[in-house]
Formats: C-alpha cells, structure tokens, sequence
C-alpha cells in the first residue's frame, strides 16, 4: 500500500477486517482472490452510495483561484 495515503490505508484494512469478522461468523470464507474481488466492489459501491470520491478537477479550481 502506498505510505503517502497512510489514512486511506488504515481505513480500507479496517473495513476489510470487518467484512472478514462478518463473513467468517456467517460461515461465508472464501478463496483470497475471489474475496478480495468482492471486497473491492463492495467497498466501490459503498464510496458511490454515500459520495465519497475526491473530484481532483474541482480541488485543482479551487486551488488556482
């Protein structure tokens, strides 16, 4: 994982974490691959439902003015 996003990082180990507990107590494990794929759709949908995303163009605006 990239150090420069340190906070990023830890949230999205977290949230991995969490899905791991979740899906271990509902006996639903999985292959990694196959569980990292899912994690990463899930954790996209989450950042789209709830607008998450960083619109880079608009912070590069607001910066030039």
């Amino acid at each position: 994982m990239d150090r420069a996003n340190t906070p990023i990082n830890s949230l999205l180990e977290q949230a991995a974490c969490i899905i791991g507990r979740c899906k271990e107590a509902a006996g639903e494990t999985e292959p990694t691959e196959g569980y990292k794929g899912r994690q990463t759709e899930e954790l996209i949908k989450f950042a789209n439902d709830n607008g998450l995303w960083i619109d880079l163009s608009y912070l590069v605006r607001q910066i030039t003015r």
